[in-house]
Parts: structure tokens; sequence; C-alpha cells
């Protein structure tokens, strides 16, 4: 019985990464530097190489990936497969706020301040899990050196 976290066999062929150059997902310059598993039972990534999923790539994390989102994956040491649903959302929330708000590129040592990481493990103590191991959540209000934006309590509307 697999349990959770356990790896199978990639079933991608040259034929899928063909479809995903066709469909536009795949830029075709990258097309060289792919490496497809060969009887790789968990993944096995050369220096310089990661880990995609195909799935990933056909909902929208695709190549060319950010510069911060580069260095986000090199400081931790983690592979993009490491990443839970949840932590993907928080970085792209976290790209959107710098972007679109507050107007300028992801800045990385704001994000050092604003979120912490979780390691996710198979059992109380047990080994990470081999796939969406690492969580990232804001951190706690008292170790932010930014203050909380408060709302009040209570609004009063007035329809006039």
């Amino acid at each position: 019985m697999a349990t959770r976290g356990d790896w199978c066999d990639s079933t991608v062929t040259q034929a899928d990464i063909g479809l995903l150059v066709d469909e536009g997902i795949i830029p075709t310059e990258y097309v060289e530097g792919i490496r497809i598993p060969q009887r790789e039972t968990s993944p096995r990534p050369k220096p310089g190489e990661f880990v995609m999923f195909t799935a990933f790539l056909k909902r929208g994390l695709a190549f060319p990936s950010s510069v911060f989102f580069r260095t986000l994956l090199a400081f931790y040491g983690l592979q993009p497969h490491d990443l839970a649903p949840n932590s993907i959302l928080q970085i792209s929330c976290f790209v959107a706020l710098c972007e679109f708000y507050l107007g300028c590129a992801p800045f990385f040592p704001l994000w050092l301040q604003l979120f912490r990481g979780k390691l996710q493990t198979t059992g109380r103590g047990g080994p990470p899990l081999r796939c969406g191991g690492v969580t990232f959540q804001i951190r706690d209000k008292n170790a932010s050196q930014y203050p909380d934006i408060a709302f009040p309590k209570k609004v009063s509307w007035r329809m006039t």
C-alpha cells in the first residue's frame, strides 16, 4: 500500500514534451535542457536541474521562472516539488503584493521578514514529505518588525 509522499515512476515521454512545446507551455529553447527521468524511483536532479511536474507546467508554473522564485528555492535549498500548493499560493500573493501594490520587484529581505517556513513530516518526528513537504506561513505579528494594519472594530455605514 502506498503511503503519503511515495513516488511512482515517471510516465512522461518525449512526445509529451513535444505537446507542451506545441501548446506554447515550454519555449523551444528549453527543450534541449530537458532530461526525462529513466528508471528513477524518486527524483535525483543533477546540479543546476529542477524537478518539474507536467501538471505544474499545464497550470502556469512555467519557464523561465522569476529571479525571486529561483532565489527563494536556492536560499532554502528546495526544488519546486518540495512546495505545498498553499506555499505556491503564498509566494504568488507576495509577488502580487510587491509588483501591483508596492510597485516594486519582489524583495527577498521583505519575504524573510514576513514569512516563515515549516517542514511537513510523514508523522510525529518522521522524515519530511517527499512532495509538498514545505509550507510557508505568515510570521507571528510579534516576530515581525512591521506593524499590523488595524481596521476599526465597528464601521458605521450611512445610506445617503
